[in-house]
C-alpha cells in the first residue's frame, strides 16, 4: 500500500533515505516517532526544511498512516509503550 501512494514516491524521491525509514516503520510505533522527528525542528533552527510538496506529501504519508493504524495514534496509556 505505501509504494502506491504519490506521496510516498515523492518523497522516496527526494530523499531515498527518508523513504527507506519510512517503509521500515510503516505499520509501527516507531513511524509517529519518525514522523514527529521528521516534521518538527530537534536541531535548533538549524534544519533547512522541506519543499512544499515534500512536507505536504510527508503529512499525507502520516494521514494515511492514521486512517491504516488507529490503534497506533491514539494517545491512550495503553496503546504506546511507556518512554
Amino acid at each position: 500500500m505505501l509504494e502506491d501512494l504519490a506521496e510516498y514516491r515523492t518523497v522516496n524521491d527526494a530523499f531515498g533515505h527518508i523513504g527507506r525509514r519510512i517503509k521500515r516503520h510503516w505499520g509501527r510505533e516507531e513511524f509517529i516517532d519518525y514522523m514527529n522527528e521528521l516534521l518538527n525542528d530537534s536541531r535548533n533552527g538549524t534544519r533547512k526544511g522541506f519543499s512544499t510538496d515534500v512536507l505536504q506529501s510527508l503529512q499525507s504519508i502520516a494521514q494515511a498512516h492514521r486512517a491504516k493504524y488507529p490503534r497506533l495514534s491514539s494517545e491512550s496509556p495503553w496503546s504506546r509503550r511507556a518512554r
